[in-house]
């Protein structure tokens, strides 16, 4: 099971993998392992609760929206 952090850290860098996501975003987290409360959290769209899912850590945050 991927944990949120490193998934977005991946869409982030991944072109081909941030456009299917824009697609199917549900497909593309089941497919990555995402947890059910991961998949919920992301999909929230509510920074602070991502934020919190991660640690904390506004870098691997802030990298998912500028590239997204």
């Amino acid at each position: 099971m991927a944990d949120l952090k490193s998934f977005l850290l991946s869409v982030s860098k991944d072109a081909k993998l941030r456009d299917q996501f824009r697609k199917d975003p549900r497909g593309v987290m089941s497919q990555h392992g995402l947890s059910e409360a991961d998949q919920q959290t992301l999909q929230s769209g509510d920074p602070e609760r991502i934020r919190a899912a991660i640690g904390g850590d506004k870098s691997a945050f802030i990298v998912i929206f500028v590239y997204g």
